[in-house]
């Protein structure tokens, strides 16, 4: 490969990486409304069981807890695959650094 081409490479490699690092930051602030929501609710469910409380909770927020608790799951685990991905361009372009393209 020639110079022109490693530094165009390089180039939309780093595109990549701000696209990626912009993502994993949306996925992230998802991540931290929905364990706040989780927080939340679960303060409430734990307040509602009390001894002094005696009303019963309801029946039907509970599968929206477990569907929020899967999401964030599933998030957290797109964020990890993210960080991977983000690691391996890091690899990629020291690679290219290596063979003399300028970073």
């Amino acid at each position: 490969m020639d110079l022109k081409k490693l530094k165009n490479r390089q180039s939309s490699l780093q595109e990549e990486l701000l696209y990626i690092t912009r993502q994993n930051t949306q996925y992230l602030s998802q991540i931290a409304a929905a364990s706040a929501r989780q927080f939340r609710l679960e303060k409430e469910l734990n307040f509602s069981k009390s001894p002094s409380h005696k009303s019963s909770v309801n029946s039907d927020s509970l599968p929206l807890v477990r569907q929020e608790v899967e999401q964030r799951n599933r998030l957290v685990a797109l964020v990890k695959l993210q960080a991977k991905e983000i690691d391996a361009l890091k690899v990629e372009i020291n690679l290219l650094r290596r063979k003399g393209g300028h970073v």
